[in-house]
């Protein structure tokens, strides 16, 4: 009987102390792929060196408060000296955010005992874009099909690329604007340029200001509010360069123009990636007063307000033949999006088409 308990007892010890010295001398990188999304899975790498073979053993990616997950557990039966392990992960907001610790277990030799260790690592900082929503059309379609005053035309609607030059293929350029006919002439990669100055027909006006959340107390309804208005706004200038249109997104003191092509949507999502609320000083109808005055030749434009009701639209100053859609983000019990579909016009009468969605709905309906 003393026997065995001291064997059980020498076999716990034994597997400690092997669990503990696995973890010893152990270095770690993690490499980040480009361009991640909220919403949507990845996989980082995790480099790991040590001096010697290690075996057993698991990573883990303490989150620390940050909004990831790590999906699943990341084993790895044998180290020899380097090696290297594909966490995948998902972040459910964009922002910011900093990795710079990972957890290692080990149960080695025999699985009886499990340690972990927290290891430093350099810091990695990493910019999230905000999720996009699939939208099922754009505004511009439904001013076309409702029933308000005044008209869209459709060359203003519909954005067209023209044909202004060529040149030699650049990094990043896209494989359908190369000219086959030219590039087999000169025995080289030859890509169309195109002028799209008449390209985007929607203005993205973000509310950057502190007059978003003015009205709302709970800290939580004020962080919905503004990344629900990220999310349209990002869905929005997806659908855009999904039809081929272009757009052009105002935050701030800082205007994107999103040319109907992935890499000007990646510019964007980049942007609102680092947005950090507020970051406008003034009020938020002035911002949308100068946007319209220095953008006269855009037919719509999106803009946000914390509530919508009769008694305060932003009142602007009236432009004959655009179309002002403005979303009111309410913020009482859950998040409801209101939305107000109205002509800019001389005339004081207007129709206007509203359209309710809830925080658990999809944001694809709004328009």
């Amino acid at each position: 009987m003393y026997a065995m308990f001291a064997f059980i007892l020498a076999m716990l010890i034994y597997s400690y102390g092997a669990a503990w010295m696995q973890l010893r001398g152990i270095k770690a990188q993690i490499t980040v792929p480009q361009n991640l999304q909220a919403g949507k899975p990845y996989e980082l790498v995790c480099i790991l060196k040590s001096k010697s073979s290690r075996y057993l053993l698991s990573i883990e990616l303490p989150s620390n408060g940050q909004p990831f997950e790590q999906l699943e557990a990341v084993q790895l039966d044998e180290l020899t000296k380097s090696g290297q392990a594909k966490i995948p992960v998902m972040f459910s907001m964009r922002g910011k955010f900093k990795i710079d610790q990972i957890k290692i277990y080990s149960c080695f030799p025999f699985g009886i005992v499990k340690k972990n260790k927290l290891i430093s690592i350099e810091p990695v900082e990493i910019f999230v874009a905000p999720k996009i929503h699939e939208l099922k059309g754009l505004p511009t379609e439904h001013l076309l099909s409702s029933n308000n005053e005044g008209s869209l035309p459709q060359h203003q609607m519909l954005a067209a690329e023209d044909f202004a030059s060529m040149r030699s293929y650049r990094d990043g350029d896209e494989m359908r604007n190369i000219h086959w006919r030219m590039s087999a002439k000169h025995n080289e990669w030859i890509v169309k340029e195109f002028d799209e100055t008449r390209a985007p027909s929607i203005m993205i006006v973000l509310n950057t200001t502190s007059d978003l959340c003015s009205s709302i107390k709970s800290t939580t309804a004020v962080f919905d509010a503004k990344e629900h208005m990220i999310e349209i706004a990002a869905s929005t200038a997806a659908k855009c360069v999904q039809m081929g249109m272009g757009c052009r997104v105002i935050l701030g003191e800082t205007t994107i123009d999103v040319r109907p092509s992935q890499r000007g949507l990646i510019k964007l999502l980049t942007a609102l990636a680092k947005l950090d609320l507020p970051s406008y000083s003034g009020e938020y109808k002035n911002q949308v007063k100068q946007a319209y005055s220095s953008n006269p030749t855009y037919p719509v434009a999106i803009t946000f307000t914390a509530k919508l009701s009769a008694h305060n639209h932003l009142n602007l100053p009236l432009f004959p033949h655009q179309y002002m859609i403005e979303i009111g983000l309410e913020t009482q019990t859950y998040l409801e999006t209101s939305v107000d579909i109205r002509p800019i016009q001389r005339k004081q009468s207007y129709q206007t088409t509203k359209i309710d969605i809830h925080s658990g709905s999809n944001i694809g309906e709004i328009f």
